[in-house]
C-alpha cells in the first residue's frame, strides 16, 4: 500500500476476482490514507454499490474518505515546512533566455529537478504536467524544471526533442556545472537524488522539499493544491 499505482494493480486483480468486500476494505484504506488514485476511487464506487447497494451513501462516503485523506495531508505538509532562505539563481531555458529566482519575488515558485534518464521523473511528468494545467492562469505561481545531473554535448537538443516529443507545457531551465563537475543549483538546494521538488513562497524562503515519486498522478496535484492553500496569505 506505500505505492498508488501497485495499490491500483493489486485492487484491479481483487476486482476481477469478484472480491467486493476486500476490495472496498483495501480501497478505503488508500483514499483515506492519500495513496489513492482515481481508478481506486472507480473500483471503490463499484465495489461500494456491489456490497451495499446504495449510490447516495456512497457519495457521501467518498467524500468523508477523500476530507481524512486531505487533512491527513495538510498536517503532514505543516510539520515538514521549512523556514530558510532559497539560494539566488540565474539560469537558461531551452530558448537560451536567462531565469533568475529573484525575477519571481512575490510568487510561489515549484522547482522540480530533473533528467531525461531519470525514471521516477519521467513517471512523475504527467501528474506535473496536470498540475501545471490547472494552475497555468494563476499568475502567483511559477513553475520552474530544472534539468540537473545531465551531461554531454547534444544536451540542449536532447532535452528540447524530449520536451517537445511529449508536449510537455513545461518550462524547463538548464542545470550548469561548476569546475570540480557538481550542479550549481542542485548542489546549493542540496539535491542529492531526482525527482526533486522545492517550494519556495512570494518571499523568497524556502518552505518545502519533497523527495521521489509515489505513483500517483493525482496525489501530485493534491499535493500541490495543498501546498498552495498552506501558503496563501
Amino acid at each position: 500500500g506505500a505505492q498508488a499505482d501497485m495499490q491500483e494493480r493489486y485492487i484491479e486483480y481483487l476486482i476481477a476476482d469478484n472480491q467486493f468486500e476486500k476490495v472496498e476494505k483495501e480501497a478505503t484504506k488508500a483514499i483515506e490514507n492519500g495513496k489513492s488514485t482515481k481508478k481506486i476511487e472507480q473500483f471503490f464506487k463499484e465495489a461500494f454499490l456491489q456490497n451495499n447497494k446504495d449510490k447516495a451513501r456512497m457519495e457521501t462516503r467518498l467524500a468523508e474518505l477523500k476530507k481524512t485523506a486531505r487533512e491527513k495531508h495538510l498536517e503532514e505538509l505543516k510539520a515538514r515546512m521549512l523556514d530558510k532562505p532559497a539560494p539566488a539563481f540565474s539560469l537558461k531555458d531551452l530558448d537560451g533566455k536567462t531565469v533568475s529566482l529573484e525575477s519571481l519575488r512575490g510568487k510561489v515558485v515549484i522547482l522540480d529537478f530533473w533528467a531525461t534518464w531519470c525514471g521516477p521523473c519521467i513517471a512523475s511528468f504527467p501528474g506535473m504536467q496536470m498540475a501545471v494545467e490547472k494552475h497555468k492562469d494563476n499568475p502567483d505561481v511559477k513553475f520552474l524544471f530544472i534539468d540537473t545531473f545531465e551531461r554531454g554535448n547534444g544536451r540542449l537538443k536532447m532535452v528540447k526533442s524530449f520536451i517537445e516529443k511529449n508536449k510537455y507545457p513545461f518550462h524547463v531551465l538548464l542545470d550548469e556545472e561548476n569546475d570540480s563537475g557538481a550542479f550549481i543549483v542542485a548542489d546549493k538546494y542540496g539535491v542529492t537524488g531526482i525527482p526533486t521538488k522545492v517550494v519556495i513562497d512570494p518571499d523568497g524562503k524556502m518552505r518545502l522539499k519533497l523527495v521521489g515519486f509515489g505513483g500517483s498522478s493525482q496525489k501530485i496535484v493534491d499535493e500541490i493544491d495543498a501546498i498552495l492553500d498552506i501558503l496563501k496569505p
